[in-house]
Formats: C-alpha cells, sequence, structure tokens
C-alpha cells in the first residue's frame, strides 16, 4: 500500500509538471501568434498618447537589456520572454528584430521571417539615426564603420538566410540584394555565411550579381542635384553642390543653413556638417504661430561636428527633387 502511495504521489508530480509545461507552452504560443499578427502594434503609435509613449518606452528597454544579456549567455528562450514583454509595452522594429534572431536560433524559420516581416512593417516610423535632427545615436541600436545603423539591413539579411535555408532561392536573392541597397558593408561575410549556401546554387553566376549590386553602392548621381522633405509647415532642402560638398537649408529657423561634405558608400549618403549659419529660437512662446513663437533669436554657432546618413533610396523616393539654388539664405552664404 505504501509503495502504491508514493508511485501515485509521483505520477501526479510528473503529471502536473507535464500540464503546467504544456499550459505555457500553449500560452507562448498564444503570446507569439498576437505579436506577429499582421495588425499588431499600430494602436502603439497611432492611439497612444506622448507621454504614455515616453513611459512604456522606457519600461520596454529594461525588458530588452534583459534579453540581450540572456541572448548572450545562449538562454534563446528565456529571452524571447522578455522579447515578448517589450513588444507588448512599446512597438519597436528593432525588437521584433532580435525576436526574429532568437526563432532562427531554435530553428523556427517561419515564426522567425514572421517577426523580420513585422519588423521592416515599423522600421519607417523612426529614424534610427540622424544626429542633425534626433539629438544622436538611438540606443537601442548597434552602428556600422560608416556610422549607419545596422539592425534594418541585419533583418533584411537575416530574411535572405531563411529562405536560404528552406531552399527558396529566388526570395533569398532578393531580400540579398535589398540587405545590400539598405547599406549592408560586410560583402565578405556573405561569401562565407553556411546560411548563404544554397543561394549560390540559383542559376546564373551569383557572385558576379552580388558583387555587381554592392559595388553600385558607391556610385554618386547626386552632384549637382536638389531634394527638398517637408513635414506640415516645415521643409528641408538638400543641396549636393558637387561631388563633395552640400549645404542644408531649413524653414525651422531663420536663415538656416548648415554646410559640410558628403560621401556615397554602400547605399548610403553620409553627411558630415562643420558650420552652419542663421539664428535659432529662445524663449519658446506657446501659440506664438510659425516663425514667431520665441522671444528672440540668436546666431548659431558657426563651427559644428555634425553627422547625417540618409540611404540613397530615401533620398531618391521619399524627397523630392527640387530646383537647384546656390545661393542659400539671406546672406548669400555659399561654396
Amino acid at each position: 500500500m505504501k509503495k502504491y502511495f508514493i508511485f501515485l504521489c509521483v505520477f501526479l508530480f510528473i503529471n502536473t509538471n507535464i500540464q503546467s509545461q504544456n499550459s505555457d507552452r500553449q500560452n507562448n504560443t498564444n503570446v507569439m501568434n498576437l505579436i506577429l499578427s499582421e495588425k499588431y502594434g499600430y494602436d502603439y503609435f497611432n492611439k497612444t498618447l506622448y507621454e504614455e509613449r515616453v513611459r512604456r518606452s522606457d519600461q520596454s528597454q529594461i525588458h530588452f537589456s534583459a534579453a540581450l544579456r540572456l541572448y548572450n549567455n545562449n538562454s534563446f528562450r528565456a529571452a524571447m520572454a522578455e522579447l515578448e514583454k517589450a513588444i507588448q509595452l512599446c512597438t519597436e522594429a528593432v525588437y521584433y528584430y532580435h525576436y526574429g534572431v532568437c526563432l532562427m536560433d531554435i530553428h523556427d524559420y517561419l515564426n522567425a521571417e514572421r517577426a523580420f516581416l513585422k519588423a521592416l512593417q515599423f522600421f519607417g516610423y523612426w529614424n534610427p539615426f540622424s544626429e542633425a535632427f534626433h539629438g544622436g545615436r538611438n540606443p537601442l541600436y548597434t552602428f556600422d564603420q560608416n556610422g549607419a545603423p545596422r539592425e534594418k539591413y541585419y533583418t533584411y539579411y537575416n530574411l535572405a538566410c531563411v529562405h536560404a535555408i528552406m531552399n527558396n532561392l529566388e526570395t533569398s536573392f532578393n531580400y540579398l540584394k535589398e540587405a545590400l541597397e539598405d547599406g549592408y558593408p560586410y560583402i565578405d561575410h556573405i561569401y562565407k555565411d553556411p546560411d548563404l549556401r544554397n543561394v549560390f546554387n540559383k542559376p546564373g553566376n551569383v557572385v558576379n550579381q552580388i558583387q555587381a549590386i554592392y559595388n553600385a553602392g558607391a556610385v554618386n548621381t547626386f552632384a549637382g542635384k536638389s531634394f527638398e522633405y517637408g513635414r506640415a509647415s516645415e521643409w528641408d532642402e538638400y543641396v549636393f553642390v558637387d561631388n563633395k560638398n552640400i549645404f542644408v537649408r531649413s524653414t525651422r529657423d531663420f536663415d538656416h543653413v548648415r554646410y559640410g561634405t558628403y560621401e556615397i558608400k554602400n547605399y548610403q549618403i553620409i553627411m558630415r556638417y562643420d558650420r552652419e549659419t542663421g539664428r535659432r529660437g529662445e524663449g519658446y512662446i506657446p501659440g506664438g504661430g510659425v516663425m514667431g513663437a520665441y522671444e528672440q533669436y540668436i546666431p548659431y554657432e558657426n563651427h559644428i561636428d555634425e553627422l547625417e546618413i540618409i540611404n540613397i533610396k530615401d533620398m531618391s523616393t521619399i524627397w523630392k527633387e527640387s530646383h537647384f539654388n546656390p545661393n542659400p539664405g539671406t546672406k548669400g552664404n555659399n561654396y
């Protein structure tokens, strides 16, 4: 009788644990399907007040940091649990990117693809890097030798890997092209990556095709052109004076013009500003109206050190080509 009782207790203990594990697994699946659903996350941007977004963003970064630590210790599922909490607090493209990486590491390639596609949905809501307008680098991102954020082109790259593993070779090649055109600079790694081995079995000389796409990322087609980008009543105009010099003028402040140089690398326009002119407002007056909302305007510092990076594709599609004017502002400052 005693042996039977011990056996029954052990059986019940094991059965309870199995049921608990099955329940946890089902809950995890439900959360995954929720956050990877097509329409999930848009309410965060469209219906959440700014103050609430800031609070939730701060909380989400705690879970994101925990996820990175767990991932570095190869605790992929635990990292996923932290990322799920982060995503439910704050819809960040970079969280979805890391969630997809975790799914790749546990060989769940179908859901990894879903996570990467969700990341691509939300990268457009926030430019991860622009010291000129956003106060410096976004701490959620990592940056390459050009100073450009890596997570978006890594997302395209990992989609290429996922489809190569699943032997969808044409789709894999197309995503690899997207990665390169978004700024992926590590050309040698492409040829060595075992996840991409299958894509080189695609008909045609894939190596030459990839090299040609990579080389095109250094071609300057902007010299002598200008592009403008408007937001509500404000606009910025980027004037590429020649194959080296640039100035950018803005309606935010009176006669505000930044001057510098630029280069084209890996499909990125890398702009370094070293001088600015014009006046900036001090003493904001609420409801003061456009261009008259400050108590006074004082000159900008003449010498600056700022970096801004815009992808060639964005400059060619989001920005509108405008009429070139080599004399910005009212002071006649030009090259």
